[in-house]
């Protein structure tokens, strides 16, 4: 099986991912811009038991039903739970040892985007999958 290993920004948290993501999805809410600071989110997606954290990275309940894992120590954005996906956890992209590994294939709430982020991200042709 493939292995992607990845952590925050300090290197206080470590994971590892076990076998394919289900997809690599962008996603433009905008608890996801506050989340993360930037214009839109990029997730890749696993089945939560295939991920494993060296230590347990701090967690954040955002709103009701969604958790938001982060590093206490440096602050740095890990991942997204949410109860509508209760098997799955959604790594950020950039907190992977190699994010060029993955290429975004899904798209969600791409209503609520920026006008120049969706422009931006329309050459992709994503699949809506929220």
């Amino acid at each position: 099986m493939t292995k992607f290993t990845g952590g925050c920004l300090c290197g206080g948290v470590r994971f590892v991912a076990d076998g394919a993501p289900r997809r690599v999805g962008v996603c433009h809410c905008a608890s996801c811009r506050k989340a993360t600071g930037g214009a839109f989110s990029v997730y890749v997606d696993f089945v939560r038991d295939a991920v494993v954290f060296d230590r347990a990275p701090a967690v954040f309940r955002s709103s009701r039903g969604v958790e938001r894992l982060f590093c206490a120590n440096c602050g740095a954005a890990l991942a997204y739970r949410g109860d509508g996906s209760a098997d799955e956890i959604n790594l950020h992209l950039g907190a992977f040892d190699a994010p060029a590994a993955f290429a975004p294939n899904a798209v969600s709430f791409e209503a609520d985007g920026l006008t120049w982020a969706r422009a931006a991200l329309a050459a992709l042709h994503l699949e809506n999958y929220g």
